[in-house]
């Protein structure tokens, strides 16, 4: 599959369109100390928080009808000028590698499953 090809996989585009969703909404929760209530649920709780980015609901429909880099820079955006989150150690990226692909050292869950 040629670099072109990989760039416009829809199925890729909606996998990591809802991957961002997902923990983004995640994100939002957590600080409004508001349990995950499961996928079918989870823009209406969001939604109903009282602490969240403007347009934050508005910016994830945006990502899961376009699936474009745009709409998702417009989430991430959102959420990095809503208030200051606790910074990971040894840098995102590499906490992201720790939690996600050399979790089988130790046996953790990955942060997807949790």
């Amino acid at each position: 599959m040629g670099e072109a090809a990989k760039r416009d996989d829809p199925y890729l585009a909606g996998w990591a369109a809802s991957r961002l969703a997902l923990f983004a909404c995640r994100l939002v929760l957590a600080h409004n100390r508001v349990l995950y209530p499961y996928h079918k649920w989870l823009l209406r709780t969001v939604a109903e928080v009282p602490d969240r980015p403007d347009d934050f609901v508005d910016l994830l429909r945006r990502l899961a009808i376009e699936r474009t880099p745009a709409a998702a820079e417009a989430v991430v955006m959102s959420l990095l000028v809503f208030r200051e989150w606790p910074q990971a150690p040894a840098g995102w990226s590499t906490q992201f590698m720790l939690d996600s692909e050399w979790n089988w050292l130790d046996g953790e869950p990955p942060i997807d499953d949790l």
